[in-house]
């Protein structure tokens, strides 16, 4: 059947002016009673505080759906309902009742505008450019939608064919106004107790005659998004969000949030693809936002009761989160994924004044299938811990995280790089800089062996000049392939995991046809923010396979057995190569290179790597130990360890410079996360010119007793969760933390500069202990 439907048209602005302000938080300014849904006794934390955490009672709720909506399908876990007039749904949790629906129905929008209710009322929502002319080309979002007269409510926009299954609907959305003829499907499906909701990119499609064509007016897909306003709220005295920025963070649900702020999180960062190429034009941060790593995000409406997770299945590296707190558009607290079908970019002009350029788009949408699942949770599983292990049984599930790769170390172990050789600026060009010699990496791990060291994991990066890289290579200056076998014996020898760091993103050569191209068919690259601001070129990912088979044959011969690959962090985008190449199947050729490594059972350790990648890490590196902290957010979590920390080891950032190091080695004890380092032979001043230059302490000999004094600090703690799981995570207190591991180990993080007493546990002001 043929209905009206309500849908709202999304328009974006040319640029998005944000100022969001970044601060430190610390676990005393945590809302205790938010995250535990006031069951804390013992909120008087002073010295020698007792602390007693009460079980939250459950609730059972009996909420009605309103008429309008037409019961589709069920199974055991939840009912799904369908309004097909704004194709707004609802969803029922049988376990305990509670309602979940893509607007808040009990909203009577008294005296509100259309222009504010359609957006929250309908269902899906598409983003649009305009293109006047061929010269002068704007974005639609420079106007609002409303002046030209077209809005949701209107039959002339959009309609829909609903067609009901046994696992729910299919809906047919038309955007048939002359300007706009923009249809897909979307499927709406109850599996396995989840909700499922796809687009299938074949049914994605434009079919106005005048697209395209200088004289018309009309209009192009930018992005689509599904039920922007599901699980949305005016507040929740028990509630938050949770986003996956860095390791985690949460946002309380107040009523009146004392900053109210909206943000943009790139799932998988930036699309460099899209980026001008111009230096000015780019933008240069205070403090960088923290990675979003992982295609989830979530919402908790009672902590203890109720709350949802969703997880971008398909369409994850076109996908933005977008957050919205109450009082800045609407009422509602929101958060949901965009999916960006087409992007502008800038159309240059001229190849020696990049100031002459137009604004382009992209001929076809991006081609990928969207799909996304929402999670229901109930009782226990209704808190940030629920939701990370959800997400650990979904990616065993699906085959995406692998077996435990975990060691049984005796001790905590501690990571050292080594850089051997560096990029420097020559007189005409790049050139590599000695840093550290194959002998003085023995004499080191010696030094370090005697200091007491049982378990060392090590790498080494070198700057290969003929690759114009960071690839493997065996250079005389360092000793050439005689040192080199010495050192390979002496890892081998004294029981040293050894890796050798390779960086396949990132390429220094001025020209290179293996450069990936902007879609603006300019090279894509980067400014390193060192001394000298080196740029360097990102690769092309079809070449990292040839990369890796090269690499394979000196590692086969040099005895080799692992490596750790930095980049891949930098490597999903989209890209020009005589046509247009999809940032999906950039994802299909590094999945490729590391499938390679596998079959030659070269161990791969990834730093930072994206969750997509997640089966193929050895070792995790760079870990992140917290969230962006921005000023709204309560906390950070160790959501992202609470995913895969049972699985791989993970290692910290390098510790040779810490703001904070009471914070900073505490953190590392809370989220189970081994210390990592970066060293040189010589002194830090070799670095001084090179790309290397933001290490500025390096030595052994300088560092060793930093890292002797925070190596007995930490490894009580680490040592006490090596090759076990974390299950439980607890902010127990102003400043205090409780961690549980499979095993039955539990550690107590105190935070404050006064002792605590958790039960019949004194904990020392800035310390922690260790329950076996």
């Amino acid at each position: 059947m043929m209905n009206k439907i309500l849908l709202f048209l999304v328009v974006p602005l040319t640029v998005v002016g944000l100022f969001i302000f970044v601060k430190a938080v610390s676990a005393d300014e945590i809302d205790y009673e938010v995250l535990y849904g006031n069951s804390l006794n013992g909120i008087e934390f002073e010295s020698n505080t007792y602390i007693e955490i009460e079980e939250k009672e459950k609730v059972v709720y009996d909420e009605v759906i309103p008429e309008s909506f037409t019961f589709v399908a069920e199974d055991s876990d939840i009912e799904l309902y369908l309004e097909e007039e704004t194709l707004a749904i609802a969803v029922r949790v049988k376990a305990n009742g509670y309602v979940y629906s893509s607007y808040n129905f009990n909203d009577s929008f008294g005296g509100d505008s259309e222009a504010i209710t359609n957006p929250i009322k309908s269902g899906v929502s598409i983003g649009l450019y305009k293109e006047s002319t061929p010269i002068a080309q704007s974005y639609l979002g420079e106007r609002s939608v409303y002046e030209e007269g077209i809005y949701a409510g209107d039959e002339r926009v959009a309609s829909s064919r609903i067609r009901y299954n046994s696992t729910g609907f299919i809906a047919e959305v038309d955007f048939s106004h002359p300007e706009l003829m923009i249809k897909f499907d979307v499927h709406v499906s109850i599996i396995d107790g989840n909700l499922v909701v796809d687009i299938p990119r074949d049914s994605v499609e434009e079919y106005n005659p005048n697209i395209w064509r200088s004289d018309e007016q009309f209009f192009i897909l930018r992005n689509i998004v599904l039920f922007p306003y599901f699980g949305s709220t005016v507040s929740e005295a028990d509630g938050y969000v949770f986003v996956p920025d860095g390791s985690g963070a949460l946002i309380s649900l107040e009523s009146d949030p004392e900053i109210k702020a909206s943000f943009d999180l790139q799932v998988y960062g930036e699309d460099s693809g899209y980026l001008s190429p111009t230096f000015g034009r780019r933008a240069i941060t205070v403090k960088p936002v923290s990675r979003v790593t992982m295609p989830v995000y979530g919402m908790v409406h009672d902590v203890g009761n109720t709350g949802f997770f969703v997880i971008s299945e398909s369409g994850a590296n076109y996908a933005e989160i977008k957050f919205k707190s109450t009082g800045l558009i609407n009422d509602y607290y929101s958060t949901y994924f965009s999916y960006k079908y087409r992007e502008s970019y800038e159309q240059y002009q001229s190849r020696a004044n990049e100031d002459q350029y137009r604004i382009s788009f992209q001929e076809n949408p991006n081609e990928y299938d969207l799909s996304q699942r929402y999670i229901f949770l109930s009782g226990d599983e209704a808190d940030y811990v629920g939701m990370a292990k959800t997400y650990q049984s979904y990616l065993i599930d699906n085959g995406l995280l692998g077996d435990t790769r975990r060691i049984n170390y005796d001790e905590t172990p501690t990571k050292v790089d080594f850089i051997g050789s560096e990029i420097t600026t020559g007189i005409l060009s790049t050139k590599a800089q000695t840093v550290t010699k194959y002998e003085e990496i023995t004499e080191t791990l010696t030094n370090m062996k005697e200091d007491g060291y049982k378990n060392i994991i090590t790498s080494l990066k070198t700057y290969n000049m003929s690759e114009d890289s960071y690839r493997f290579d065996i250079i005389r200056k360092l000793g050439g392939s005689k040192e080199f076998g010495k050192m390979i014996s002496f890892f081998d020898e004294n029981n040293i995991k050894f890796s050798y760091y390779s960086d396949y993103t990132r390429n220094y050569e001025v020209y290179s046809r293996s450069h990936a191209q902007t879609l603006s068919k300019r090279e894509i690259y980067y400014i390193e923010l060192s001394w000298m601001f080196i740029s360097h070129y990102a690769t092309s990912p079809s070449y990292y396979e040839q990369f890796a088979k090269d690499d394979y044959k000196d590692f086969d011969k040099y005895g080799v057995e692992a490596i750790s690959l930095a980049g891949l962090d930098r490597a999903v985008f989209t890209h020009y190569d005589d046509e247009v190449v999809y940032s999906n199947q950039n994802m299909e050729e590094i999945f490729k290179t590391l499938k390679y490594f596998e079959e030659k059972e070269i161990t791969t350790n990834l730093y930072l790597p994206d969750a997509y990648l997640y089966k193929y890490v050895n070792e995790y590196y760079d870990t992140p130990i917290s969230s962006t902290d921005f000023s709204f957010t309560m906390a950070s979590i160790p959501f992202l360890q609470l995913v895969i920390g049972g699985y791989v080891d993970m290692y910290s950032p390098y510790l040779n410079f810490v703001s904070d190091e009471t914070v900073s080695l505490l953190r590392l004890v809370e989220y189970g996360v081994f210390p990592s380092y970066v060293l040189t032979g010589g002194s830090a001043y070799d670095l001084k010119k090179t790309n290397s230059s933001n290490v500025y302490i390096s030595e052994y000999d300088v560092l060793s007793r930093r890292i002797s004094d925070y190596y007995e600090f930490i490894n009580d703690g680490l040592t006490s969760s090596i090759g076990s799981e974390m299950i439980d995570h607890s902010f127990i207190g102003e400043g205090i933390v409780l961690v549980e591991y499979d095993t039955g180990i539990k550690i107590i993080i105190n935070y404050n500069d006064f002792d605590v007493t958790v039960g019949s546990v004194e904990v020392s002001a800035s310390g922690y202990e260790v329950i076996s």
